[in-house]
């Protein structure tokens, strides 16, 4: 579906959203909003469940359209995107029917929702769960690149038998419709996705009313190769959170480290490995815009006079200064930087003095592997494995800003009342 459709009234409306769709969404949110907070948990549990089967019944087609939209592999789309959100809902809805104090948690209103721009249909609807479990309204407006999952679960939802406009979708212009959703008073909390520049303004509206927001935001995800690493047997592995997604994923490495005195085989091991792959499976640039920001990234590397160990995508550097902007920026696409340092200990030291602290992987032996991650200032360390999309732990530093209780039954879904 086209990112000129909207999902306003339980009716789909053709058109970019204006103000005036928002001010009008808002309304009947609120009216929608105050009829369901009235509700039980055992509703809202019945709600949910139906929510889990409704998405379980359609796991072909909403595979299917996921990995369509986002290049992803189809079987990836089903055992990270579709599978994962189904089961979070079903488990929302036991947890529901077991909590013993409903009484202390009220709703907070209409929560505004800037969807992400990679795996969306996963993270909007476990948001749109917590939402429904705490009696709240959504007007959600997806990133242009996952438009199509939030229709799709709209499309679902009109299916639960939810008060009229409870769950809405505005499709539009970003930085006029995000603005009214961190801005306008009638938003009681916002959830954002996307880019740490385009969040400044963003955090600025919330900031003035005081509102609870949560924004997640860019990363620069590194994975350290400790010397003693069999890295020649675990190629595959190491640059698969790399290649999978291929840098457009937040959850992908985007820079490698690795001791110098493995410097030379490791490069070769490289080189020799993505010739082994048939590059036409791998995930493609998601839109226009990354393609350019990729392309003019990689001509940066030659000015800041790193060496380019494969100029074509997967584009691959090395020695590039650490001063380099592109050691710090948010490259949305296929370069991926290799350092080589003299001790382990600079593998933490230059990840740490990165901007963003979303995650790292560790690729070595458990117990010093266990070590250095307590002293990674990221949200997340992982050893020797790649990730678990659905269960991310809060990143740190500019990969993510506001309120940090992401628990449906925390402080952010809600106002959580004490009573002695």
């Amino acid at each position: 579906m086209s990112q000129t459709h909207n999902f306003i009234n339980n009716e789909l409306i053709l058109g970019p959203a204006t103000t005036m769709d928002f001010v009008k969404s808002l309304q009947s949110a609120k009216e929608a909003q105050e009829n369901y907070k009235k509700t039980d948990f055992v509703h809202r549990a019945d709600v949910l469940q139906k929510y889990a089967e409704l998405i379980s019944e359609s796991k072909a087609e909403l595979v299917a359209a996921e990995s369509r939209d986002s290049f992803l592999p189809p079987e990836f789309c089903f055992q990270e995107i579709i599978d994962p959100a189904q089961k979070y809902i079903e488990n929302l809805s036991i947890e529901l029917r077991l909590f013993t104090q409903p009484q202390n948690l009220l709703p907070m209103g209409v929560i505004g929702i800037s969807g992400p721009r990679t795996l969306g249909f996963l993270d909007q609807a476990k948001w749109i769960a917590n939402c429904l479990a705490t009696a709240n309204a959504v007007i959600l407006k997806p990133s242009l690149e996952s438009s199509g999952s939030a229709l799709r679960l709209a499309s679902i939802l009109q299916k639960l038998g939810l008060p009229k406009s409870l769950v809405q979708v505005l499709n539009g212009d970003d930085f006029e419709l995000n603005t009214l959703l961190a801005g306008h008073p009638g938003i009681n909390a916002f959830l954002y996705s996307g880019s740490f520049l385009a969040a400044e303004k963003l955090i600025q509206e919330v900031g003035k009313r005081k509102k609870k927001a949560q924004f997640f935001l860019g990363a620069k995800n590194s994975a350290l190769i400790l010397p003693d690493f069999d890295y020649k047997k675990n190629i595959a592995e190491i640059l698969k959170p790399a290649l999978f997604g291929m840098g457009q994923l937040q959850v992908n490495t985007h820079r490698f480290f690795i001791s110098q005195s493995i410097e030379k085989d490791f490069y070769e091991t490289l080189k020799d490995y993505i010739q082994t792959l048939d590059l036409s499976k791998l995930t493609p640039l998601f839109s226009k815009p990354r393609q350019d920001l990729y392309l003019k990234a990689v001509e940066q590397v030659v000015s800041d006079e790193g060496k380019l160990l494969r100029k074509e995508s997967p584009t691959f550097t090395r020695d590039l200064s650490n001063c380099s902007e592109l050691q710090q920026d948010e490259i949305p696409g296929p370069l991926f930087i290799v350092t080589a340092v003299k001790y382990v200990h600079e593998m933490v030291k230059w990840t740490n003095t990165g901007y963003y602290g979303h995650s790292a992987i560790i690729w070595g032996p458990e117990e010093k592997a266990r070590h250095l991650a307590s002293q990674l200032q990221v949200g997340q360390v992982l050893i020797n494995k790649w990730c678990d999309f659905s269960n991310w732990a809060v990143p740190t530093k500019q990969s993510f800003w506001g309120h940090s209780d992401l628990k449906w039954s925390g402080t952010f879904y809600s106002d959580v009342k004490k009573v002695l």
